[in-house]
Parts: C-alpha cells; sequence; structure tokens
C-alpha cells in the first residue's frame, strides 16, 4: 500500500466507513486518472451521507441525482452500465436492498449488468433510527440475487474492495458500517488480497476463532484478545472466498461466528453448509422485536462483548 492510501486508509478508520465511500473512490480515482471517463454515481438525495460531497463539488458531470427514489436509481444505473459505464448506486441499505430489490433482479441477476451497489449502514448502525433503518437482511437477499457480497471492516478493507468492486465484472454490494471511528489495529492482522480475508493470529496454538466482519468485528476483535482466540475478519463473500474460508476453518476445533444479520440466512448459515465441525453462531438475531441505541440492541440480540464471551465460555 502507497503512503498515500495508507493516510486515506488512516481518514476512513476516523470518520467511518459510510463516510469513507467518497474518499475511497477520490483514492482510485488518483491512482487511475482514466477511471473518470468510465465512473458514473448515482446518488438518491444522498451523497453526503457517503462522503461524496468533495467529489461532486470538483466532479458534478460524474453524478445523477434521482431525488428519493431508488428503484429509479437502480434502473438508471443498469441503462448506464449496458452503455459501458462503471455505476455505483449509493444510498442507504434498507432502502435500495428492499425498495430497489425487484430492480436489482432486473438489471444485475437477469440481464447481468455488473451495476455496483453500496449500502450505507448495513445490519444494525442505524437501530436508534428505527426498524426503518436497520437491514439485517441483505447479505442474504443481495447474495439469492447472485451478486457478490463486499463486508469491509476497517479503511484498508475499504480501499481493497472498491478496487476488487472496480475491476470485477460481476454486480457486487458493498455492506457499508456506519458506527464511525474504527479502531487502529483493525488493520493489524494480515490480508489475503486475492479473498479479502483478514487474520489475527493471538497465539500459534490457538484452536478456536470468530469470524465476523463489519461493524461487528469491532466486538469481535475484543473478544478474540480476551478469549485468547484468533480471529478472520472476511471483506467479499462470494464462492471461492467462502471455498477458502472453510479451508482455513477445518483446523480449528470451535468456529463462532459473529455477525450483526439474521442468523437463519448469514455467513454463518453458509459455513454450516459446507463444515462438518461444529460452528456457532453468536447471538439470538432471529427477528427485532425490540430497539434502542447501538449498545441496547446488541446487548438484548446477545452479542455484546459479555454476553458472547459467555456464550463461548459455554460452548467450551
Amino acid at each position: 500500500m502507497s503512503h498515500a492510501d495508507r493516510r486515506t486508509a488512516a481518514t476512513i478508520d476516523l470518520v467511518g466507513l459510510r463516510g469513507g465511500f467518497g474518499p475511497a473512490l477520490e483514492s482510485y480515482i488518483k491512482r487511475v486518472p482514466s477511471f473518470v471517463d468510465s465512473l458514473q454515481i448515482i446518488t438518491p438525495d444522498t451523497s453526503t451521507s457517503g462522503g461524496l460531497s468533495r467529489l461532486l463539488a470538483s466532479s458534478p458531470e460524474l453524478f445523477v441525482n434521482t431525488g428519493i427514489s431508488e428503484q429509479a436509481a437502480v434502473l438508471i444505473g443498469g441503462g448506464l452500465s449496458s452503455e459501458g459505464f462503471t455505476v455505483f448506486v449509493s444510498t442507504f441499505a434498507p432502502f435500495l436492498v428492499f425498495r430497489g430489490c425487484e430492480q436489482i433482479r432486473l438489471v444485475s441477476s437477469y440481464m447481468d449488468f455488473p451495476v455496483k451497489y453500496v449500502g450505507y449502514a448495513g445490519g444494525l448502525d442505524l437501530v436508534d433510527l428505527g426498524y426503518t433503518h436497520c437491514c439485517i437482511e441483505d447479505v442474504a437477499i443481495m447474495r439469492c440475487l447472485g451478486l457478490e457480497i463486499y463486508t469491509p471492516s476497517c479503511g484498508d478493507d475499504l480501499l481493497w474492495s472498491i478496487e476488487s468492486l472496480i475491476e470485477s465484472p460481476e454486480p457486487g454490494y458493498l455492506r457499508l458500517g456506519s458506527r464511525g471511528k474504527i479502531p487502529n489495529d483493525m488493520a493489524s492482522g494480515d490480508i489475503d488480497t486475492e479473498t479479502g480475508l483478514r487474520l489475527f493470529s493471538v497465539d500459534t496454538a490457538a484452536d478456536r476463532i470468530i469470524v465476523s466482519y463489519g461493524s461487528l468485528s469491532i466486538e469481535a476483535r475484543l473478544i478474540a484478545k480476551d478469549c485468547g482466540l484468533d480471529l478472520v475478519t472476511v471483506s467479499r463473500i462470494n464462492d471461492h472466498s467462502i471455498t477458502l474460508l472453510s479451508s482455513l476453518l477445518e483446523s480449528y476445533s470451535k468456529v463462532f461466528v459473529m455477525e450483526d444479520h439474521i442468523k437463519s440466512s448469514g455467513l454463518g448459515s453458509i459455513l454450516k453448509s459446507l463444515q462438518t465441525h461444529q460452528i456457532i453462531t453468536l447471538g439470538n438475531l432471529e427477528g427485532l422485536n425490540y430497539s434502542g441505541d447501538w449498545n441496547t440492541v446488541i446487548d438484548l440480540a446477545g452479542l455484546s462483548v459479555e454476553k458472547s464471551k459467555n456464550q463461548i465460555s459455554q460452548n467450551g
């Protein structure tokens, strides 16, 4: 990673992944200036929400603002993609995934246009704004539609995800957390630049590991340190990455999956279908019949640091 990219990653860690989308795109444009000739960004009135204000001010021709109309944003993105543009459609995850689901199915599942969808605050990040701003089913839905899923946990992961999205011929969904500042050590693990898997090994003799991604990887990192577990954060969920992740996990006796996603259809359920040994998805997130701020809700969902540590202890 270049010095400029390291500075950008550090900036993203300060402002958070959602606000880091714009800086990450700018970083790629600086490295590949010709990319602007094919770039279009569709924003349903949400450019400032993704840290895109500076890019909008300097290059307004790169943007199409559809107003609050996610379905139109996806369809316009599909049309531009059919003409050879690299298209990002970016807005808040629940509105993109659910309001735009039919259009994403048509544009990218059926017609196979490689639009890049960016969901701000997937999972529980904006739970304090109510159920309308939660999206704990997005990974399952977008994977069902045939999209590659990108789930960065830090600024370094986001830069890798942006580059991978742009250079992939496939449609993809980028799930961006919205919790703000990211601890410095979230980028300290060794990343596999082919798959986006980042391994934090605390002990060469560790036989238990946590698998996590996105916002909850911060809690997972704390738990791994306190309990002497290895940790792997997952920045891309596709068949290739899952196969290699499954192979990595075979050397561990216990695998704990920590994610702010419905248990029955998240990454944990995918790994359970592939693994013969015990995989335990932490928490009880099978619905959302409670509310509050982030800390309150993840505690009620059994995903706080203390409750997760208790569940790990109970399962050996």
